[in-house]
């Protein structure tokens, strides 16, 4: 009765299982397309049980993720936050994988994915220091933002205005005074004229941009792409390629 008791529990829940009353984790597609089980070695049954979302478990001896021991973790003060994220009296982990640097007593998931402790967010591995990470949101990602800061893709921008920044779309953000692609600062571009082309190009009132880099001596009023998804553009004096300037009779060639 307690064999077959586990067998539904294991099977209820995530990618565990169970082979002939032992557990088991079910892995990758075989040839098949239905994949295949492999039995957890060294698994106690009697003390075998899934962690909170399904990544973790853990018996009397050890504690697993996805069917494999994690030999950094303390099986009796391990607790699941997540799939992904747990922490025990010794660290914090993600994926099975012990995390560096965080503190232990502020360490907890936010609501927006990822986690936090009480001066770092956490993507995955990935180590952010926060400004203040009791704030920490998502404006629109990948661009997240507290009481203080501003980030993108887990860096912190420079010589931001945070009470003025907004996002743009999930490439541009600007404040007052600056328009930035991710984390690089288009140089001298106005935000109140700041507007996108296409194909990797951006122009305000006075500058023409190739991604983040300026192309110089392109006309804005007379600058467009030759076509959707080109890298090719003219203004009426000069031809460019990735936002460097060309001979006109090469465009369309790819040379």
């Amino acid at each position: 009765m307690l064999v077959a008791v586990f067998v539904v529990l294991l099977s209820a829940c995530s990618h565990y299982t169970a082979i002939n009353g032992m557990p088991a984790y079910h892995r990758g597609l075989s040839d098949d397309s239905r994949g295949y089980s492999a039995q957890i070695d060294g698994a106690d049954p009697k003390t075998f049980r899934i962690l909170a979302g399904g990544g973790y478990a853990k018996d009397r001896n050890s504690v697993y993720w996805s069917g494999t021991p994690v030999p950094e973790a303390h099986t009796q003060t391990f607790k699941a936050l997540s799939g992904a994220y747990g922490k025990d009296d010794a660290n914090a982990f993600y994926d099975g994988q012990p995390i560096p640097g965080v503190d232990l007593s502020s360490f907890e998931l936010m609501s927006g994915g990822g986690a936090r402790d009480e001066g770092a967010i956490y993507n995955g591995q990935r180590r952010t220091q926060a400004c203040d990470s009791k704030t920490y949101k998502v404006l629109k990602a990948p661009w997240y933002a507290d009481s203080r800061c501003v980030y993108v893709m887990g860096k912190q921008l420079t010589d931001v205005d945070r009470s003025t920044f907004k996002v743009i779309n999930s490439v541009y953000g600007m404040d007052a005074t600056h328009v930035y692609m991710f984390d690089k600062q288009l140089p001298g571009a106005d935000p109140f004229t700041f507007k996108i082309i296409g194909n990797m190009y951006e122009e305000d009132v006075a500058h023409v941009y190739y991604e983040s880099r300026l192309v110089p001596g392109a006309d804005p009023v007379t600058f467009h792409p030759n076509d959707a998804g080109s890298p090719e553009a003219r203004d009426q004096h000069r031809c460019y390629r990735r936002g460097l300037e060309v001979d006109c009779n090469t465009l369309g060639s790819g040379r």
